[in-house]
């Protein structure tokens, strides 16, 4: 027979393609049976495209036996339907099964049954990010124009191929190499085939996120040794994540959030030299974040949010020090957060909340000069807060609620003039605040509640127009509600309860109930020992407080 000799890796292995003389004899065509029906096929052509498919260790045998199978309907969609009847030996033949692999094993056709992947992806549980899929037609992708036609494959939706040699792009008109294949939110359902893995070897960018992908992903994906971005999120994978993951050394942009990912972080995954993104949040990984993790010092932004994570954030993340943006919040990581936190200069948003990390708050924080997100919250953090943190000039959101932490109010803190929101609720703050929170003019939320603060609610607050929510309910404050804050026109929150206010409510601040966007307004108003009077709030009844000195004020019982 002829011989193929490929220009890539898939095709490394010379595969010999018998003639007609090598096939033993019989008719043209061959009858085969398929869902209870007889159907006839190009003898030579199917034993042709299916020994090259075989050799070349696109698919099994089996698959290929099967005639429910993903894999046995695209193989015969190219000996029978295909319009474009490439020859056996066409370059560009296995990259076009392949993706017909892709279509059979993820809509409804003719060719094969449901799997079960398939079943069960129209009930997944987690539909959160596919409210959209509503009144959709649930059996086809949403757009697959061209799937399945006489284009080349640079032609089908969603499909992008390299430019050939003279420079031109690929088009629908002839085939090409498969760069990018993007698919995201398009209704693809059942089992992912790894037969992909294996019939696209100079593969860019695969994105297949958002959809309703079932199955597990196979170790084959080690074969793209070109690939450098794949994202999975937002689909129903489950099982561990393949070791083979790292054979993939070209790899920047790795996402798999929101599946159902169980098992440890392999390894392997450490090999990825040239990443830059790596997101698997939101699934049920278990055990430790590896302390190999350091190796990925080309990382840009971590994301190990909601898994099941556990022992101490490792000292190598020192080493990743192109590290923007790390989010580690929603696991059951614990210990002292180690000091090496303060050598990712480059860090704009960290995210330890929802975890179990204590002891005191390492003044290394503010060394993060270009940090703009800081969330410490929930967690088991004790001591005062570090006036380092005074030097974080650019920080937007700072959030220490629910720890432990003790000490006055931090007037510093009012020297973060670009901070919107500010939370440091449920510790054990005392003090007054500081008037000089006027100049916080960027302040958008404020939230002290439940502390151990004294003193008046300062007229200052009216003065900054920004604020949506004022929080300062269950501490010890006194006096009464100062007109000023009627100039709040943007308040959609003013929660004062459980404190000692007293007096009238201006109508100054009751037009903002009765005429703007206040909805939430709740002061000590009920009951017969109410020492405010007010129209236009939600009244609570005075509630007496046993202050704590460990952050966890409770209602006396």
């Amino acid at each position: 027979g002829e011989e193929i000799e490929g220009n890539n890796d898939l095709y490394d292995t010379k595969v010999e393609i018998p003639t007609p003389a090598d096939i033993s004899g019989g008719p043209d065509f061959k009858e085969l049976e398929v869902d209870g029906a007889k159907i006839d096929v190009d003898k030579e052509r199917f034993d042709h495209i299916k020994y090259v498919i075989i050799e070349s260790k696109a698919s099994t045998p089996e698959a290929l036996q099967d005639t429910k199978s993903a894999q046995f309907a695209a193989l015969l969609w190219l000996v029978r339907e295909d319009p474009r009847h490439l020859a056996p030996d066409n370059a560009y033949l296995l990259q076009r099964y392949g993706l017909a692999v892709l279509w059979f094993s993820t809509t409804k056709n003719k060719y094969y049954h449901i799997s079960e992947e398939y079943e069960a992806s129209n009930s997944v549980e987690n539909n959160e990010n596919r409210r959209w899929l509503e009144g959709q037609d649930m059996d086809k992708w949403f757009n697959h124009d061209d799937w399945l036609s006489g284009l080349g494959v640079c032609g089908w939706t969603g499909i992008k191929c390299y430019p050939h040699d003279d420079g031109l792009d690929s088009n629908g008109d002839n085939d090409g190499d498969v760069m990018e294949i993007d698919l995201r939110r398009n209704n693809l359902r059942g089992a992912f085939p790894s037969d992909l893995f294996r019939t696209l070897p100079f593969l860019k960018s695969l994105d297949l996120s958002d959809n309703a992908l079932a199955g597990t992903i196979s170790d084959d994906i080690g074969k793209m040794s070109n690939l450098q971005l794949l994202n999975f999120t937002a689909n129903n994978f489950a099982g561990s994540i393949p070791d083979g993951i790292g054979n993939v050394p070209s790899l920047r942009v790795f996402h798999m959030s929101s599946n159902r990912l169980d098992n440890v972080i392999p390894t392997t995954m450490y090999k990825l030299a040239s990443l830059k993104e790596l997101d698997l949040s939101r699934n049920s990984l278990v055990a430790t974040i590896p302390h190999e993790i350091g190796a990925l010092t080309e990382l840009t932004s971590l994301n190990l949010s909601y898994n099941s994570l556990e022992g101490p954030l490792p000292h190598e993340i020192s080493n990743m020090r192109s590290l923007m943006d790390l989010d580690v919040s929603y696991n059951k990581l614990q210990g002292s957060l180690p000091n090496e936190i303060g050598f990712v200069s480059y860090l704009r948003s960290l995210n330890l909340s929802h975890n179990q990390f204590e002891d005191v708050l390492p003044t290394v924080l503010g060394n993060l000069e270009h940090l703009e997100n800081l969330y410490l919250n929930d967690n088991e953090f004790k001591g005062s807060i570090p006036t380092e943190l005074s030097k974080l000039a650019e920080l937007d959101v700072l959030n220490l609620a629910n720890n432990h932490l003790t000490g006055l109010f931090p007037v510093w803190l009012t020297h973060l003039y670009d901070l919107q929101e500010l939370d440091v609720s449920h510790n054990a703050i005392k003090g007054e605040i500081s008037r000089s929170i006027a100049d916080m003019k960027n302040l958008r939320i404020f939230n002290m509640a439940g502390n151990d603060l004294v003193g008046i609610i300062p007229p200052e607050l009216g003065g900054l127009f920004k604020l949506e929510q004022i929080s300062l309910e269950t501490n010890e404050l006194v006096g009464g509600i100062p007109a000023e804050l009627g100039e709040l026109t943007s308040l959609r929150k003013l929660a004062l309860h459980n404190n000692y206010l007293t007096g009238h409510v201006s109508d100054n601040v009751c037009k903002l109930s009765n005429e703007m966007f206040l909805t939430q307004f709740t002061v000590d108003c009920a009951g017969e020992t109410a020492v405010i009077i007010c129209e236009c709030c939600q009244c609570q009844l005075h509630e007496n407080i046993i202050h704590l000195n460990n952050g966890n004020n409770r209602y006396e019982t």
